[in-house]
């Protein structure tokens, strides 16, 4: 009989962040900080891809855009001294569906604390995979309940 090498025993639940595990986009704690009206600032981003076409760009990431846009502000002093620290202070205002997190360590304590998955080593992981800004995410009430977060804003 042949063995598996590569027994698999951890399973890791990835979650998307807007939306999905806040009812609101996060960066509405940033634009109620510095003012900024938030469907304005929408309206700006999606007509950036046209923008950056017609100056010669080959391709436009729609997902990121919104990124290059708060660069843009923070380069005009609109969002003026922001940085990571200020992220993730931001992060303490998003809200969350209701449930969460408490939801995230009741699906791991379930099957740490059922003997059938226990006697195979099963765990259970969270993961936040997201075009957000992650230092908003791992300032959130969210964060001590995944094992990472994987964003478009990190540099890893």
């Amino acid at each position: 009989m042949s063995q598996n090498l590569f027994v698999q025993n951890t399973i890791a639940i990835i979650w998307d962040f807007d939306k999905t595990i806040s009812p609101k986009y996060m960066q509405e704690p940033l634009f109620r900080r510095y003012g900024i009206d938030g469907a304005g600032f929408w309206a700006e981003v999606d007509g950036l891809e046209d923008l950056y076409l017609r100056h010669g760009a080959k391709r436009v990431s729609k997902d990121t855009l919104y990124l290059n846009h708060i660069l843009t502000y923070v380069r005009a002093g609109v969002f003026k001294g922001l940085n990571n620290n200020v992220l993730r202070e931001l992060g303490s205002e998003i809200e969350l569906y209701e449930g969460l997190p408490t939801f995230f360590d009741q699906v791991k304590q379930s099957v740490a604390s059922d003997g059938s998955f226990v006697k195979h080593g099963l765990q259970v992981e969270h993961y936040i995979v997201s075009t957000g800004l992650r230092e908003m995410i791992m300032g959130s009430k969210i964060a001590p309940f995944v094992e990472d977060v994987w964003d478009a804003s990190s540099s890893r």
